[in-house]
């Protein structure tokens, strides 16, 4: 998976303090994207989601967190390694926002 950056407190992406997941790759390329830096693959951002998890149990060790918000790029495209992702995280937290530039039935 490619996951540009965690980050924590995040309040502008939801409410309470959130973990903010950003991943990065995105084909659609919108004309008004607020994140254009992450629409390449990047291979420098290759991670596997275990990692992600073990950044995020180290957050949660020192903070509450409210939940989490993920966001890109485009999570979808990687959506083997969101859901898996998603499988562990909800460990900490089941207020989990994904955002995406699709409408439900095109997912």
């Amino acid at each position: 998976m490619y996951v540009a950056r965690v980050l924590y407190p995040v309040e502008v992406l939801g409410p309470g303090k959130r973990v903010g997941i950003w991943f990065c790759g995105c084909p659609r390329r919108c004309k008004d994207c607020s994140n254009h830096e992450l629409w390449e693959f990047k291979n420098k951002y290759k991670t596997e989601p275990e990692i992600i998890f073990k950044l995020i149990q180290n957050i949660v060790r020192e903070h509450h967190i409210y939940g989490f918000t993920i966001t890109g790029g485009a999570p979808l495209y990687q959506a083997e390694e969101l859901q898996k992702l998603l499988n562990m995280i909800k460990e900490f937290s089941d207020d989990i926002i994904v955002y995406t530039g699709y409408k439900l039935e095109d997912i």
